[in-house]
């Protein structure tokens, strides 16, 4: 099968072609390889190569790398790691939220940076996330730095308990600053002087439109974004490490340049090889600039080696360039925000005098999790087929992984995630500028697939949708064996798009006589349709539950946008074995099935993120719908998000016949496996 591996995004990500490409995990091989059970309310872990995987975080969603220090001949740093969002520890799993540290272990075969799994440091001098976060190291000394209402604080780590203590060291108040930074970095230099460096918008309050009408678009008649277009600005003066005083007043550097749109984070850079000096910003978007410190009115992008623009594969939160020990030169860059981070390898200066970088590599970790980027969206189906189960997800950037199993149902062996390409290129669907909830989350894609034969040659293909709120497919042109996905394709209802919310995967299931499709409609309402042609369908109406009632998914309240609605993620399975499809339903925070006064589970006065099934007590040709009931796992809610999940059932682990277990992918990336003897039902009716 033509695979892109994900590990070596940066030289594939854009290229042009899907051809086989070298990579970590292993070839075909002799199958079946050892694989592990997977146990009952636990992620399911990677297998292969001692278990190599992406450097992830559980239960969390932005994971900014925020600095690091130098441990003892370690050629690469240890890292500390700031995760401001995500859900506390539940169900016997610790979350990782809060401040972690990684120390380096060594180099993959292929030339990526191991690190050791995170470990949470318990004492930090801040009670929330509200303000940036920079750990730096200066000579001996490791020092948590803040700006907090134009404050510059600090405080030291002890080495010996992994703390930065309850409160800040000092603190001194900073002058010629017009407002609070977005981020910054701080640089120290030759003797006991250091660099602060910082990243402002240039605008003032909200870049957000008015939306007290919680109804209205964030774009007006025209399709123009109705809020502000905000870039960066940098300043920067220099701070006396020893007495932690502020020498001279902070200047700006880039005036009234354009650094980048929607600035997230900022790094002073020096590369002398390559002529290099001047400060690196990230944004949003995950797109790379530089600013020359000796001529700063001009900023541009960052390079990769084959010409194209630095742009972060996943969405970017922080960019942290890494000096040698010892040294002044940053040959490493550390760009992290939503997914997993990335190290870039600094090449060369361009003939503009642009620094330009080698990568992405992935940071990994021996004995990891399968992780699948943020708000995963599986489907479990022998993808190659092997006879096999392997695992086919997408996620919040619009891709497309796959996983293949090497090993068995009962006891997997998952290789790390692998891009699946549509007419030979690595899928990437995102945005742009129009998307619900502005142009600021143009780098999201929300790509929710299922695998499924759509247009009945015996191949599995891909249908589809995300945040455009289309549903669409991709054919498999390839054979079984060796799938080739081709360019995406709509699904029309009497000549135009078929349209619902976004964010909401399909049920797509053949019955006897029919391929059906269920969707959320304009009103959230569950929605069937029923397949004419591979590129339309006819409308079936609304589905309903025993006493006639449509099925909704969204509570209902004056404050709820248009952004909060659709996410479900919905499944048509034979849940409970007895020959119908039942409905699957992965909910958001926002939920509230199947009305948004009194449905599940918001009228339990608990957070989103459960899996609901809908029992068919009609038939498959004429379905009827029994009121949801929510799974509990050994009597508990699930926990394991707070913005959404993505269900799927699966024959995976133990067999219970033809009855499915459930594997349930939380947002931060992990991909939960429970058992169906560990499930019990909760219904209000």
């Amino acid at each position: 099968m033509k695979r892109v591996c994900l590990v070596l995004a940066a030289a594939f990500w854009m290229a042009a072609s899907c051809e086989p490409t070298p990579g970590p995990g292993p070839g075909p091989g002799p199958e079946p390889v050892a694989g592990v059970a997977p146990v009952s309310g636990s992620m399911l872990t990677a297998t292969l190569d001692d278990g190599l995987a992406p450097l992830s975080f559980t239960k969390t969603i932005s994971n900014l790398c925020i600095g690091y220090a130098y441990e003892a001949a370690s050629e690469l740093p240890e890292l500390f790691f700031l995760c401001p969002n995500g859900v506390a520890s539940s169900n016997g799993i610790t979350s990782l939220m809060g401040l972690s540290r990684c120390s380096f272990v060594g180099w993959s075969a292929d030339g990526e940076p191991i690190y050791s799994a995170p470990v949470a440091i318990k004492t930090v001098p801040w009670s929330d996330y509200s303000h940036p976060v920079r750990i730096v190291q200066d000579g001996s000394r490791t020092l948590a730095v803040t700006v907090d209402s134009g404050k510059l604080k600090y405080a030291l780590y002890n080495t010996s308990d992994h703390s930065f203590g309850s409160a800040w060291t000092a603190s001194l108040s900073l002058t010629g600053l017009p407002g609070e930074p977005l981020a910054f970095d701080l640089i120290p230099g030759s003797g006991s002087t250091a660099e602060l460096v910082l990243l402002l918008p240039d605008i003032e309050g909200s870049y957000r439109p008015d939306m007290s009408d919680v109804s209205e678009s964030y774009y007006d008649s025209a399709g123009i974004y109705r809020g502000k277009m905000y870039y960066g600005r940098i300043y920067r003066c220099t701070i006396d490490l020893s007495t932690w005083k502020q020498i001279g007043s902070a200047t700006a550097v880039t005036g009234e340049t354009k650094v980048v749109l929607a600035p997230t984070g900022v790094g002073g850079f020096r590369y002398a090889d390559s002529g290099a000096d001047g400060y690196l910003c990230v944004n949003k978007l995950g797109v790379v600039k530089y600013v020359s410190r000796s001529k700063p009115q001009s900023a541009d992008y960052a390079r990769l080696e084959n010409g194209t623009e630095m742009v972060n594969p996943f969405v970017s939160g922080d960019i942290l360039p890494i000096r040698k020990s010892g040294g002044t030169d940053t040959p490493w860059v550390v760009v992290s925000g939503e997914g997993s981070p990335r190290l870039y390898k600094v090449v060369k200066k361009s003939v503009s005098g642009v620094p330009v970088f080698d990568g992405p590599f992935e940071l990994l970790i021996k004995q990891g999790d399968l992780y699948a980027g943020s708000l995963p969206v599986p489907t479990v189906a022998d993808w190659d087929g092997d006879g096999v189960l392997d695992i086919v997800a997408g996620n919040s950037e619009g891709r497309l992984l796959f996983f293949k199993n090497y090993g068995t149902n009962a006891a997997p062996a998952f290789g790390r995630a692998e891009y699946l390409c549509s007419e030979g290129v690595p899928i990437c669907f995102r945005a742009g500028y129009y998307e619900v909830q502005g142009p600021y989350e143009a780098a999201w894609g929300y790509l929710c697939p299922v695998v499924f034969d759509w247009d009945g040659d015996g191949l599995s293909d891909i249908v589809f949708s995300g945040n455009e709120g289309k549903f669409e497919y991709m054919r498999n042109e390839g054979t079984a064996k060796e799938p080739s996905l081709g360019r995406r394709q709509g699904i029309f209802l009497d000549g135009l798009e078929l349209y619902g919310m976004w964010r909401v995967r399909p049920a797509v299931a053949r019955t006897d006589s029919r391929v059906l499709i269920a969707m959320m409609d304009d009103e959230d309402a569950l929605h069937l349709y029923e397949q004419a042609t591979p590129t339309s369908v006819k409308d079936l109406g609304r589905l309903t539950l025993t006493d006639g009632k449509y099925i909704y998914g969204h509570r209902a309240t004056a404050s709820s946008t248009l952004g909060e609605r659709g996410r479900e993620k919905l499944e048509f399975t034979d849940w409970d074995g007895d020959g119908d499809l039942d409905l699957l339903i992965g909910t958001p925070l926002q939920a509230s099935v199947p009305d948004p006064a009194y449905g599940l589970p918001w009228s339990r006065s608990t957070r989103g993120l459960q899996t609901m099934w809908l029992e068919n007590v009609g038939t498959n040709d004429a379905m009827v719908f029994a009121y949801p009931k929510q799974f509990l796992f050994r009597g508990l809610d699930f926990h394991i998000g707070t913005h959404a999940n993505g269900p799927t059932a699966c024959f995976l682990g133990t067999s219970h016949g033809s009855r499915p277990n459930l594997l349930v992918a939380g947002e931060g990336g992990k991909l939960f496996f429970f058992d169906r003897s560990d499930l019990t039902e909760l219904t209000l009716w």
